[in-house]
């Protein structure tokens, strides 16, 4: 995870622009948010690695999960599409190097990291986003980093659907597994070969072949970002609030928790929950890979309290 900066700002979707038009954004509430997220993960058993925010130049890697992908063997940069958030890949590279993360490269491709890839929790299927901030041209690329027997589905979005993580996720920490879908979220039907009606019958037929179960999330639900979502072992999942009493209600009977996230600032300005707060590398631990302890969270949090008095609530 990366604490937002005192630069923070809400910039580049659709939420940005509402929250501009409602007086700008708020550094200071962010920085609270952040801390309130991640106290709670850590509660719940999360280890927090943090990356510490940068110059005014990478103020929007609060959003730290678009700045790559831990894929075997080590962690891949993303190319970012944004161009508010092109800086990150060289300050993140940096602090990569001192945590003593191997490095497989950087991205050709437009494609802003783990928000742009799922693996099914069979791990039989890759789903690949592209659109708004990713270029087709990058499912290929990222489909020659994935263990061999995973097969590449492409899926294309619209916004403000601007990363996979806001219309998909894959749930596998209860006894029945599921992948969480938002259909609306699915592009148009293009002269480039992208069929939306074919891609859902795709992925059903992929999810069926692994004993996945399929859950439709509503139009709605899927503007609050019902699969941006942070799940712990124990079942819970921690998303934005105001998902449909229905949603919660399903998932509950398959045995997962939904723990609601009031997110004012990061969400609902920012356009980023959970999943966008953090970027998954159990798997560097599971390599060998050993945390230094001065970038654990425990080691940051008194640092990052005396922050906040001296943070601007106004955006600068």
């Amino acid at each position: 995870m990366s604490p937002p900066s005192r630069y923070w700002r809400a910039e580049g979707n659709a939420y940005a622009k509402a929250a501009k038009a409602r007086g700008g954004s708020n550094p200071r509430a962010a920085l609270l948010e952040w801390i309130k997220v991640a106290d709670l993960l850590t509660r719940y058993g999360a280890q927090i690695v943090v990356i510490p925010p940068g110059p005014r130049e990478v103020f929007d890697m609060v959003y730290v999960a678009d700045i790559g992908r831990w894929f075997e063997g080590g962690f891949f940069f993303a190319n970012f599409a944004a161009e508010h958030r092109k800086n990150e890949t060289n300050y993140a590279h940096e602090i990569f190097k001192q945590l003593g993360l191997p490095i497989l490269g950087q991205a050709e491709h437009k494609w802003e990291g783990s928000s742009c890839v799922r693996i099914s929790p069979n791990r039989t299927t890759a789903f690949l986003g592209y659109g708004v901030r990713a270029g087709r041209e990058s499912c290929q690329e990222i489909a020659g980093l994935l263990d061999a027997n995973v097969t590449p589905l492409y899926i294309q979005m619209k916004e403000p659907h601007i990363h996979l993580d806001t219309l998909l996720a894959c749930l596998y920490e209860r006894e029945t597994k599921i992948v969480l879908v938002c259909r609306s979220a699915f592009a148009d039907k293009d002269e480039n070969g992208w069929n939306p009606h074919e891609a859902w019958g795709l992925l059903w037929e992929a999810c069926e072949a692994e004993g996945t179960k399929v859950i439709s999330v509503s139009k709605a639900d899927g503007a609050l970002y019902a699969t941006n979502v942070r799940q712990e072992p124990n079942g819970r999942i921690f998303a934005a609030e105001g998902l449909s009493k229905s949603h919660i209600k399903q998932l509950r009977e398959y045995d997962y928790k939904v723990h609601s996230l009031s997110l004012p600032c990061l969400f609902r300005d920012g356009g980023g929950a959970s999943a966008c707060l953090t970027n998954h590398i159990s798997r560097a631990v599971d390599d060998g890979w050993v945390p230094p302890d001065r970038f654990l969270y425990e080691a940051w949090r008194p640092k990052i309290m005396r922050w906040v008095d001296k943070y601007p609530e106004h955006e600068i």
